[in-house]
């Protein structure tokens, strides 16, 4: 059995950018997809930050800003930044950030979608936290907006091939 974190072979993996989670739950739901992972929140606080975004933070170290707080669930129906501030720190201290509140419909629909059945299939999923896991558990040493960043999250992709 493989260590924890190791990459290992898993058969054809198919990547691609879906526009929207109403054209890949069917796929899942129809079991054409065995799983899928996408880079929003799913499961959200009533109020203060997820556990799961401090360990990931924790286990990123440097890179730990590439985890932001997901918002606590009364921000889903904000319909305008300062409420959704608002609401925010009412709830939890703290406003959200401008990154957080420009994919909040996005994280809107994955709260929708969210399903029992679909727990078992569709995951968060962090990616300089997958990363990380490609390279041995440590964080990529370079910003992912450098040359030298990219080259070396490709090399921890070529790793798993």
């Amino acid at each position: 059995m493989p260590a924890a974190g190791a990459v290992t072979s898993c058969g054809a993996v198919d990547v691609r950018v879906i526009p929207s989670l109403g054209a890949l739950v069917p796929g899942l739901e129809s079991g054409r997809l065995a799983a899928a992972a996408i880079d929003i929140p799913i499961g959200l606080a009533a109020g203060g930050p997820r556990d799961c975004d401090r360990e990931a933070r924790r286990l990123l170290g440097p890179r730990r800003s590439s985890v932001f707080p997901a918002p606590v669930r009364p921000v889903l129906h904000a319909t305008s930044y300062a409420e959704a501030c608002e609401i925010s720190r009412e709830h939890c201290g703290k406003g959200v950030s401008k990154q957080l509140y420009n994919i909040l419909g996005k994280i809107r629909e994955s709260d929708h979608v969210m399903s029992p059945r679909l727990q078992a299939q569709l995951f968060e999923a962090c990616p300089e936290l997958s990363f990380a896991l490609m390279h041995g558990g440590a964080p990529m040493r370079h910003t992912k907006r450098t040359q030298e960043g990219r080259d070396e999250r490709v090399a921890a992709l070529r790793v798993g091939l």
